[in-house]
């Protein structure tokens, strides 16, 4: 009777297989396990007579303490190469990418040359504003029209040394200070209807194609120095149509430089004074941060970086930090306010535009969009600062970035030779060439089992 269980299944059937056999097969099958056994202990012999892994050779062909040292050196060696193993994976997943130098020359036509936004001191004529006050109030209806025009601001610009029509070159820019003026923008009103691989061709992140959308077109340069790329001539700024003290600067122009795909950055920029002879000099060099296509592979938490064409954003199809950022303080005033801002175009979910009576509730959180949220955990921070705070962790670096390194020299008393014009500006590059750095990923698959396998070599050579 056979016992229920596998053990006793097995006790009870080995004897009684045995009993059924016959002597000569009892002993023909002792011979076979012999004999496999053997088999074994002559291959594992000849394996490690012939190995070319250094120090098997010794363990086969010696006495019992050489085994024994020979045994324990393979195995310090094999659980060190383990460890080593181990550190680069670490590595590879503390740091996935890396940022170097690619070049430190890029010639200038491989790019478009940088957007110019111009914003006016003046962005409220007071008449106009006066004027409006005794109509209902649209708030972007307003802002527009009380803003200086082309003619009003611009007196002449030139590019590449030859005039050409401002008001034809320089379009109208949404921004958070108000509605600007930009040249060679994607962003600005003229250049928002081109997609986004239009704007990755203009950036060389895409190779051209024969179709050109028009108006898409970006502006290229490859002179260096004063007056060989964008000169501005403003006009005097109307003191009598200033708000005074509700101004960010008293007369004249704010200057920003910025990416063709970017929206100009609140805040920044480079005041021109409105006076007769000033002059502003800006010499740009810009570096640009291409991510090789590898990295695209990893998750864009492992990366830290966005793709262009990754995420989309409402107020432009092209993500950037800047843009994400702009989205998210506008998210903010939503929440906080119930309805849009009037500079950005919003989303269509049936929310108001701000108006006259949101200034106040936009006013009280100012300082709430002012401040982003540092990591949990960071130190220097008051626990008010973190509270009033906004967070938009979700907007993380581009993969691809132009960035500007700006020169910039203001001198009064350069009298123009168009006299009646006053502010005069010149935007050119600085170097023949420019920086391009590559994010890529710290190890491959294979560049990680190559480096396992020469560490691997290393340790056992050292025992040679």
């Amino acid at each position: 009777m056979l016992a229920s269980d596998d053990d006793g299944r097995w006790t009870t059937l080995r004897p009684n297989f045995f009993l059924r056999m016959s002597p000569a097969a009892v002993k023909l099958s002792v011979d076979r396990a012999t004999t496999v056994t053997k088999s074994s202990c002559v291959l594992i012999d000849e394996y490690t007579s012939h190995s070319t892994v250094h120090g098997m050779r010794y363990i086969s062909n010696a006495n019992l303490f050489e085994k024994i040292f020979w045994i324990t050196m393979l195995t310090v060696c094999g659980l060190s190469a383990c460890y080593i193993g181990n550190e680069l994976w670490l590595k590879f997943r503390s740091k996935p990418t890396q940022l170097a130098v690619k070049d430190t020359h890029v010639p200038l036509y491989e790019f478009p040359f940088p957007s110019i936004t111009i914003c006016p001191a003046i962005k409220v004529k007071k008449t106009k504003g006066l004027e409006y006050f005794s109509r209902n109030i649209n708030l972007t209806d307003f802002m527009l029209t009380t803003l200086p025009t082309c003619n009003e601001l611009f007196g002449r610009c030139k590019w590449h040394g030859e005039i050409i029509s401002c008001c034809e070159a320089f379009s109208l820019q949404r921004t958070e200070e108000g509605f600007c003026y930009s040249f060679n923008s994607l962003t600005s009103e003229a250049g928002k209807h081109c997609p986004l691989s239009e704007v990755l061709e203009n950036e060389g992140i895409e190779e051209e194609d024969d179709y050109m959308y028009p108006g898409c077109q970006l502006r290229r340069n490859t002179a260096v120095g004063t007056v060989t790329g964008l000169e501005v001539f403003l006009y005097k700024t109307n003191t009598s149509e200033s708000l005074g003290l509700g101004q960010r600067d008293i007369d004249g122009a704010r200057i920003m430089i910025h990416a063709s795909y970017e929206f100009p950055n609140a805040g920044d920029g480079i005041w021109l004074r409105s006076e007769q002879g000033r002059r502003l000099n800006i010499m740009i060099s810009p570096v640009i941060t291409v991510t090789s296509s590898r990295v695209k592979d990893l998750s864009v938490s492992t990366r830290g970086c966005v793709f262009p064409d990754e995420r989309e954003l409402y107020i432009y199809h092209v993500y950037t930090q800047s843009s994400c950022l702009i989205q998210c303080r506008m998210d903010f005033i939503l929440f906080a306010c119930g309805c849009h801002m009037y500079y950005f175009i919003a989303p269509n979910d049936g929310k108001p535009m701000c108006g006259i009576p949101d200034l106040h509730c936009i006013n009280h959180y100012t300082r709430h969009i002012r401040m982003l949220t540092p990591p949990k955990g960071t130190p220097g921070f008051e626990d008010r600062l973190i509270r009033d705070s906004l967070d938009c962790s979700q907007c993380i670096p581009t993969c691809y970035e132009t960035t500007h390194e700006i020169e910039m020299e203001s001198s009064p008393n350069q009298r123009t030779p168009v006299w009646t014009l006053f502010s005069y500006l010149d935007v050119a590059y600085g170097n023949l060439g420019s920086k391009k750095y590559q994010r890529d990923i710290t190890f491959a698959w294979t560049d990680l089992l190559g480096e396992y396998i020469d560490q691997r070599i290393v340790h056992f050579v050292a025992y040679m």
